[in-house]
């Protein structure tokens, strides 16, 4: 059985950060983390995607981006 995948939006929850601080975090604007994890506008670099992980606590294999 496969590992289950998790989206942005809950691991950011499961790590206990609003959108705010998390963008503060990853030094990306509020906006485009709300668009990203309404998959409105998912174009994420690569390093902004560990650096989310990193924030997170989670490992890149387990999101479901």
């Amino acid at each position: 059985m496969g590992k289950l995948k998790i989206s942005l939006a809950s691991a950011r929850v499961n790590a206990g950060l609003t959108q705010a601080r998390a963008s503060e975090l990853c030094h990306m604007d509020v906006q485009k983390l709300a668009r990203v994890e309404k998959s409105e506008n998912p174009k994420l670099t690569i390093g902004e995607v560990l650096k989310l992980c990193e924030i997170y606590g989670v490992n890149i294999d387990d999101l479901d981006y």
